[in-house]
Order: C-alpha cells, then sequence, then structure tokens
C-alpha cells in the first residue's frame, strides 16, 4: 500500500469525509480544538452491537467516537487515549480496537482499512521513545503493509509529542476558564512552542547527562511538569529529571508512578519547587508521597536512584522521615544527598542520619548506606548536640565523603570534626560548611587541629559563627603551616572582626601564601562605634599584596564606609591587589547602608577594567552610584575579560542610566554579560524619578523605563541562552547563607499602579498593556539561536555542524569525524521476526535497546540463508545526537540502508525472499519511514517474537489472522 500523509481535518473536510452535517462537524471538532488536538481521519462508522452510526475521529493523540442523541438532545463522545492502545483486529470492513483495562472499540465502516492506518500513524508518532510492548495486530492479508512517513523530523525521539499527547489528556474544558486564561488555540500554540524547544533541549543537551533538565523551559508550568513526569513514566530514554527554582507546588506527585516502576531514574534533582507555598500542607504532602513512592521502587530492587536533591523545599519532619525510609530501602547507596532548607526538627533528622549509619550484607561484605557518599548537605536543619554523636558515627564510615555541608545545624563542631580527622573523610573531604553555628574554644581548638592535618580541603565556610579576629588568625596560620596543604578558600562573612581584626589581619595576611580565597564580607563590629572599624576594608587590600599572586576569590562587602580620607586609600589598595593577583576571577564589593561608595565607584571600576586579572564575578550592587558609575563600564564591558557576572543593582540608575546600560549591553556581542539584573526596586525608582523629578507622563516614562529593562533583560538572555545556562539566575553567594533567585521586575505590578496623585497613572491602567518580556519567551523559541545551540552563537562555522543544523539526523557526522552517518527509518516489511520451513531462512531482524554514556542508540543485526550472519549495524551518539553507521544486508533480498533527511528510508526491500515478504520498499523521505504488515504470499509463517524496541514499539504482528499477544489473540467482532 503507498504511503500517504495525514494532515489536519477541517469542519468540510469531516463532513464530506463522514457524509454528516458541517455543523455537526463543526461541534466534533471543537471538542479536539478545546483539548489541543486536531483530527487526521474521519468516516463514518456503524456500532457492531446495536447498528447505531456513529462519526469516527482518528486524532493525533486519540480515537473519538461522536453519537448524535435522538431529538435534538444533544452530542455524546467516547474519547480512548491512543497511549493505552493495545491492539487491532480487522476482517472485511468489521474491526475492533483493544486499549488498556480491557476496553474495547467496536467499529464496522467500508474505510476500515484507512481507519486504521491513521490509527497506527497517530499511535507510532507518540510512542516513538516509549517502552511500550508491541501491538498486537491482526489485520487482513491483502491488506499487505501499512507504511507511512512521520511528519517531520523527530530530532528527540519522540518525546516531545508524547508529552503534548499527555498534556491534551490532562485538559478540561469543563472545568471553565477565567476571564485571564487563554483561548485554546493560544494555549495550544504555547505548548507547541515548549514542545519544540523541548526537541532541542533533549536533542543537543547542555550537559552530556540524559537527564531531562527542564529547568531551561522559563514558561514551565505545574500542569507542564506533571504531563512531563506522566511521559518519563513510559521511557528509559532518560537517566533523571532536575528542575530547579520552578513552583510546581503539588504536581511533584506526578512523578511518583515513575519513581514506583523505573529502571532507568538514578538522578532526581527538585530544588526549590515547593517555595511558591511553604504552608501549603498539600505540597508537603505531595513531596512525601513521591519520597514514599521513590521508596516503592528501591524495595522492588528497580530503582538505581543515586542522586537525590530536594533542597529549597520545605519538607518538614514528615518528608525527612520519608527519606529516611528510602536510604533504609535502597540496595545501593546514594551518592548525593541534598535536603538543605528542609526545615526539619531534631525528630525527623535523627532517623535520616541513623538510616545512614545502617549496614547491609552484600556479596563484598556489609556496606553500609553512607559508604558511598560523595556529597551531604543537611544545611538548615536542626541536628543539635544530642545528634551529633548519630551524625559522628556516621561520618566514621563516609569513605569517599567530598563535601559536607552543616549550615545551621546546631551540631557540635568539635565532635564533627574530631572525627573527620579521625576517619577516612578527612582524606577526602575537599569542601567542608559550619555556617551558623556558635564555635566553641573547643570547637575552633579541634578545627585548628584539622587544617593542620587534612590534605584534600579547599574550601572552609565558617561564616555567622561568630569568630573572634584571633580566632581567624589562628585559623589561617594552622592551614599555612599545613605542608599538605596547597589552596585553601575561607569564608569568614559575617563575623565582628572590626578594627581589631582589621589590625590582626595586616600582621597575618601577609605570610598566608597558601590563602587562593577569602571573604570577609559584613565583619565590621557589631558593637563598634561608628569610624572605630572604618579601615578594615583598607587594611585587608594593603595586606594581600604580598599573597596575592594566589589569590582567585576576594569579598570585602557590605562593611563600614571608611573615612574620607581611606576611600582613596581603599581605591589605591584595591589597584595593587588587582594588579598583582593575575587569577583573581571574583570580587566581591557589596554596598550596604554602612558603605556606600557612591562617586567613588566609578574610579573602582575603572581599576578593574584596567587590571590584569580576569574578573568574571563582580558585584558592586547596592552602592547608590547613580548614573556616574556608567563612565567606567564601557572599558568593563569591552573585550573578552568582560566579567560573565556584573551585579549593579540597588545603584539608584534613572531612565537614561537604564538606556545606557542598555546600549553598552546590546554593543557587547562578542562576549555578553551572562549574569545582571535590573530589580523591582530599580525600576521604581528610575519610574518614580521620570515622573516626580523630571515631571513627565506617567504613560511616556513607563514605556521608557521598561523599553530600557527589556533591552537589557534580551541581552542577558541571550548571553544565557548562547552557553546554555538556565533562564533563572541564582545569585552567585548566598546572602546570609541563604541562595536566592534574582528577579526582573513584575511590569504587572509596577505599571499598572498609578502614582500618587497621579490621575494620568490611572488612565494608563485602561489604555496601555505592557509589551511581553523576554522572559516569557526565552528558552521556548524554535530557532536554536535563541535555544541552546552554543557554537552557532559563537561563530563557528563547520560545514558538517551547519549541515546538522538544518538536517540533525542526516547530516551530523562527517568522515573527518571517523564515521558515515546514515538516516534510519524503522522497518517496512520487516518489522517483525518470521521463519520460512523450507527456504532456510533464519531471523531476518533483530531489535537490541542499547544506551551509551551519552544518549541512547539501537543496534540492529540478524541472520539470514540459515547460519549466515548478516552484516549488521550499530548506533551510537556524538554530540547527543543519533548517527547510525554501518550497513545492513539481508540474504535474498536488498536491504542496504539508504541515506536520507532525518529518520528518513525503510531499511527492508525483501523482494528475493522466496515467496516475497511483501511490498515494503519505500524511498527516502523527510520523516520516519514506518510500515506495519507483509503481505506475505508464503504459506508456512511462524509465531513472531521480536524483543522490545525503542525506535519503533510496533513491530509484532502477522500478516494472517494470528497475533502474538495471548491477552488481544484476537479482539471480538
Amino acid at each position: 500500500m503507498p504511503r500517504r500523509e495525514f494532515k489536519a481535518l477541517g469542519a468540510h473536510s469531516i463532513a464530506t469525509a463522514a457524509g454528516c452535517t458541517v455543523e455537526k462537524a463543526q461541534q466534533a471538532l471543537s471538542y479536539l480544538t478545546e483539548r489541543g488536538d486536531e483530527a487526521l481521519f474521519a468516516c463514518s462508522g456503524t456500532k457492531l452491537a446495536s447498528g447505531t452510526d456513529r462519526l469516527v475521529l482518528v486524532s493525533r493523540y486519540r480515537l473519538v467516537l461522536v453519537r448524535w442523541k435522538p431529538l435534538g438532545l444533544g452530542v455524546a463522545f467516547k474519547d480512548l487515549h491512543l497511549l493505552e492502545l493495545r491492539g487491532m483486529t480487522c476482517q472485511g470492513d468489521m474491526g475492533a480496537w483493544g486499549f488498556g483495562e480491557g476496553a474495547t472499540v467496536q467499529i464496522k465502516s467500508p474505510r476500515l482499512q484507512d481507519a486504521a492506518h491513521a490509527t497506527l500513524h497517530a499511535y507510532g508518532s507518540i510512542t516513538l521513545c516509549l517502552d511500550v510492548p508491541p501491538l498486537a495486530l491482526s489485520l487482513p492479508r491483502e491488506w499487505k503493509s501499512i507504511g507511512f512517513d512521520m511528519d517531520d523530523k523527530v530530532i528527540d525521539m519522540g518525546f516531545s509529542r508524547t508529552w503534548l499527547a499527555v498534556h491534551s489528556y490532562s485538559v478540561d474544558p469543563a472545568s471553565g476558564r477565567s476571564g485571564a486564561a487563554p483561548s485554546p488555540s493560544d494555549a495550544k500554540a504555547r505548548r507547541e512552542r515548549l514542545a519544540a524547544f523541548m526537541a532541542q533541549l533533549i536533542s543537543r543537551p547542555a550537559r552530556r547527562d540524559r537527564i531531562l533538565d527542564l529547568t531551561f523551559i522559563a514558561e514551565l508550568t505545574a500542569a507542564d511538569f506533571a504531563a512531563a513526569a506522566v511521559a518519563l513514566r513510559h521511557t528509559s530514554m532518560f537517566a533523571g529529571v532536575r528542575l530547579l527554582d520552578a513552583p510546581i507546588g503539588e504536581a511533584i506527585s506526578a512523578l511518583s508512578e515513575c519513581a514506583r516502576t523505573s529502571k532507568s531514574l538514578t538522578v532526581v534533582h527538585l530544588s526549590g519547587v515547593l517555595t511558591a507555598a511553604p504552608s501549603d500542607v498539600r505540597a508537603r504532602l505531595a513531596a512525601k508521597s513521591f519520597v514514599d513512592a521513590l521508596s516503592e521502587g528501591a524495595a522492588a530492587r528497580t530503582l538505581p536512584l543515586t542522586d537525590l536533591d530536594l533542597s529549597g523545599n520545605e519538607l518538614r519532619d514528615g518528608g525527612v522521615t520519608a527519606i529516611s525510609q528510602l536510604v533504609q530501602a535502597l540496595r545501593q547507596g546514594l551518592r548525593l544527598l541534598d535536603i538543605s532548607d528542609a526545615k526539619a526538627s531534631s525528630r525527623g533528622m535523627q532517623p535520616l542520619i541513623a538510616a545512614l549509619c545502617e549496614g547491609r550484607r552484600s556479596p563484598q561484605g556489609v556496606m553500609h548506606a553512607s559508604s558511598a557518599l560523595e556529597i551531604l548537605r543537611l544545611a538548615d536543619n536542626e541536628i543539635g548536640p544530642r545528634g551529633t554523636p548519630l551524625l559522628a558515627q556516621m561520618l566514621q564510615r563516609a569513605a569517599k565523603l567530598e563535601e559536607l555541608d552543616l549550615r545551621s545545624t546546631g551540631v557540635a563542631a568539635k565532635l564533627v570534626v574530631e572525627t573527620l580527622q579521625k576517619g577516612t573523610a578527612g582524606a577526602t573531604l575537599r569542601i567542608l560548611d559550619l555556617s551558623g553555628n556558635k564555635l566553641s574554644r573547643a570547637d575552633l581548638a579541634a578545627l585548628f587541629h584539622f587544617l593542620g592535618g587534612c590534605t584534600a580541603l579547599v574550601e572552609l565556610s565558617l561564616a555567622r559563627c561568630t569568630l573572634a579576629p584571633e580566632s581567624l588568625v589562628a585559623l589561617l596560620q594552622a592551614a599555612q603551616l599545613n605542608r599538605g596543604l596547597n589552596a585553601l578558600t575561607l569564608d569568614a562573612s559575617s563575623n565582628p572582626f572590626g578594627a581589631l581584626g582589621g589590625q590582626l589581619l595586616s600582621t597575618a595576611l601577609p605570610h598566608c601564601t597558601k590563602l587562593s580565597g577569602l571573604y570577609i564580607d559584613a565583619c565590621h563590629g557589631a558593637t563598634a562605634a561608628k569610624g572605630d572599624d572604618t579601615a578594615l576594608s583598607v587594611v585587608v587590600c594593603e595586606a594581600l599584596t604580598k599573597s596575592a599572586p594566589q589569590l582567585t576569590c576576594l569579598g570585602l562587602g557590605r562593611n563600614a564606609a571608611p573615612r574620607s580620607g581611606d576611600r582613596q586609600k581603599l581605591i589605591a589598595g584595591l589597584a595593587t591587589v588587582l594588579g598583582a593577583a593575575p587569577r583573581l576571577h571574583t570580587l566581591l564589593l557589596a554596598g550596604s547602608p554602612a558603605l556606600r561608595l557612591k562617586l567613588e565607584l566609578a574610579s573602582v571600576l575603572g581599576c578593574i577594567a584596567s587590571c590584569v586579572a580576569p574578573i568574571q564575578v563582580l558585584d558592586v550592587s547596592g552602592h547608590h552610584a547613580g548614573d556616574g558609575l556608567l563612565e567606567a563600564l564601557p572599558a568593563l564591558l569591552a573585550g573578552p575579560k568582560a566579567p560573565a557576572c556584573l551585579l549593579l543593582h540597588e545603584n539608584l540608575l534613572t531612565a537614561t542610566g537604564l538606556e545606557q546600560l542598555a546600549g553598552l549591553m546590546g554593543a557587547a556581542e562578542t562576549h555578553p554579560t551572562e549574569v545582571l539584573v535590573v530589580t523591582h526596586e530599580d525600576a521604581h525608582f528610575a519610574l518614580t524619578h521620570e515622573v516626580e523629578k523630571l515631571k513627565r507622563p506617567w504613560e511616556s516614562a513607563a514605556k521608557r523605563v521598561q523599553s530600557a529593562t527589556v533591552q537589557i533583560q534580551q541581552a542577558v538572555a541571550v548571553g544565557r541562552a548562547r552557553r546554555r545556562l538556565y533562564p533563572r539566575m541564582r545569585h552567585p553567594r548566598p546572602i546570609d547563607g541563604v541562595p536566592y533567585v534574582m528577579k526582573w521586575p513584575n511590569w504587572a505590578e509596577l505599571l499598572h499602579q498609578a502614582a500618587p496623585g497621579s490621575p494620568a497613572g490611572a488612565g494608563m491602567q485602561q489604555s496601555w498593556e505592557p509589551p511581553p518580556t523576554p522572559l516569557s519567551e526565552y528558552g521556548n523559541s524554535p530557532t536554536p539561536r535563541d535555544g541552546v545551540d552554543e557554537d552557532e552563537a559563537e561563530g563557528v562555522h563547520d560545514p558538517a555542524f551547519e549541515a546538522a543544523l538544518a538536517d540533525p539526523f542526516g547530516g551530523f557526522g562527517s568522515p573527518a569525524m571517523g564515521m558515515t552517518s546514515f538516516g534510519f527509518g524503522a522497518s517496512g516489511g520487516s518489522s517483525f521476526t518470521p521463519s520460512f520451513d523450507g527456504n532456510g531462512f533464519g531471523t531476518s531482524i533483530a531489535f537490541t535497546s542499547s544506551f551509551d554514556g551519552n544518549g541512547f542508540g539501537t543496534s540492529f543485526g540478524g541472520n539470514d540463508l540459515g547460519a549466515t550472519p548478516t552484516a549488521g549495524s550499530s548506533s551510537f551518539m556524538d554530540g547527543n545526537v543519533p548517527v547510525f553507521s554501518g550497513g545492513f544486508s539481508s540474504g535474498g533480498g536488498n536491504g542496504s540502508f539508504d541515506t536520507s533527511q532525518g529518520f528518513g528510508t525503510s531499511f527492508a526491500d525483501a523482494q528475493g525472499f522466496s515467496g516475497g515478504l511483501g511490498e515494503a520498499n519505500f524511498s527516502a523521505s523527510n520523516g520516519f519511514g514506518v510500515a506495519y504488515g507483509d503481505g506475505s504470499n508464503s504459506s508456512a509463517v511462524a509465531e513472531s517474537t521480536p524483543p522490545r524496541t525503542m525506535s519503533c514499539p510496533l513491530v509484532s504482528q502477522e500478516s494472517t489472522t494470528r497475533t502474538t499477544s495471548p491477552t488481544l489473540a484476537r479482539l471480538p467482532l
């Protein structure tokens, strides 16, 4: 049977095909449109049992039977999801479709073959990547093979289409829409835009870890996440899921079924997904149910989970207790466990730490749950002195631990540090964070000994620990005396050092050659009078001159302002340090009510622009410097040394300053800044300045401020997209230990607020709507440049790469790469495994799903002509795009691959077989060539037993009335 294309049908086409009125056809079409679906095939059908006339619609995602009730009593719809299709039986003009849970649909129609053809086309489009059982098909022999092409290239193995199908099933038009809700057509366009970008992410991921990273989708809602979670349940092409800083709330429970049944889910990173409603009990219960589902999967010995990150979610005691049960159930230990900021008490933390201490028998001996831990983050949860002994017992067995975060846990630091020093973790620990814990003299003494003996430590955080300046100097001396320590970054922020600390540091820092980073932000004395500790920043800059060559990070922000005479000393000291520190990449000079450089900030930026150090993170926010700071920005943003992170917010920029900044950001196309934000407060100040100071009309002022801000936002979004960074920006360093997401202005709130006493503002609220911001569009463009294409944006014009952009499958992989790439076509007449008695033919084609470290692949092989093996072919990943190489030979026939664009042609033309396997000879195509059936003329056809395949799940059927499924061997007609 020749291939045919399936396009969306309109009301007139449905009416013509089904022989009904246009009004009835429009009524049926509206049913699909409300659910984001469209009809591909329509015909009239008769119910076999009662003889009732019905309209049969095959859409992209469902099979719909429409029946109009007599006497104008309305219309009834029977909606069956194609994702649940299990098989079909057809004979003559009668057929039966079998679905999950025993649902069966019987149809009698003269166009039954076309209905089956459309059903297989729609089903194959949305199940291409799914691990579903083969369909049980029993089709008439005279139909021969049924072939078709996909509508377009399938660069993501069809996962985005599966997501669209699940999303369509979840739409409930009966719930009604509010006035602000989008229309069905707008909602459908939005989902298709998200699906297009999702396909780009999957085909060209930012990380080579086979993780479905939904953080890149800025518009992601709870319903979108739930649809992705349901689609994940049916596929093993992903090794995990990642989502950061997106409020999905109760939708987290949609992952529960995937957690229970998945055999590939190794990574779960869901950080900050419950922050929208921290007091919402239902969201916490949903998170707990998800963790319980993970425990069920682990208890069934099917879940291979190794990384669990639920940080930033208010799980409390119930959620943390559920995590402890998960740790006990896992056959293998976790490599990463992060429950920071779960707000759990000691009652909830104790079971978790006890579970990490437990051991289980294995062929290698007794294995403890903590033996595989490499990263453990328990910050902002109460452990307390009473829970510290149990924690110490667990740390004794953590032989691979590299990072330990105990911020604000109230632990007894002495016992923790002594355990690390005596145990095996002391030789592997690289990062230790004890910030927010009050350290006693005994704790500090233990830290001195630990710093003198550890060899792997590179970062120590002791912020907000009420450190005395003498203790800080002693810690620096202990690190300097450690011969095995090469470089150490010390965070001592928010400790009351004051003027005395400056004097002691001026003596100690010149001798600290092993100090690679120092953060002493907000370290002015808490009780000191103003002016007593003004020289802290100046003294530190002068003291760091001798140890500057090793320096990579420096934080001096939010300290007390220097005296007027010391400000020039501060600038001179910074210039000296910058000139002597060629490795310095992070400089934090954030302002505060105690520190406002104002006019001097332009001079500081000038020093930074002229230094040799490649400053990548620069924080000069909060100084109220005004538009004057823009004088130094052209030199700072020009060239390859432009900071990747430049924080300028809270500097009281006017609308004119914002326009100048937008111009500078737009000019820096070669190396744009990736992290820069204009906050809601910045926009409010600029708008108020325009209206109250300059007396400009509210509407024109609002348009001016927003236009400049949106230009800056677009420049930042392009820079982040080129480097495949998330659309949401986290601050590079937590403020007082709390990480937060930097946000752009809320225009709906800002621009719809009338200025105090300004009637013009009230008029603007009705006459002008703000244009959409780039945040709602970033990460959802179908073009690679605005999505995830890094090389193109960087100006790399490689012929093979450009060919891959135009044709991701057919052109990727050149002979220079050591490979030859081909398009891939799912089988035509050989999509099953028949054997022929008397002809000596063995297995013709065998499918095997395989995975490598970068993605997924499919290998092909088989035997023909009895004992003679075929050449076979193997697929692999290069750049996370499936590339297929080699050839395929089939004895007695022409089975070579045809080069094609996309998932191209069929690979079987078995005309040479004795008796013939039917006509499945397809030419090259731009879609995914798929064929079902064989039309065999042979009288000896054996049972078909194909294995599971990820590339083409519809591989089980015979040309006779027998099928391979015992449950759907014969659907009733």
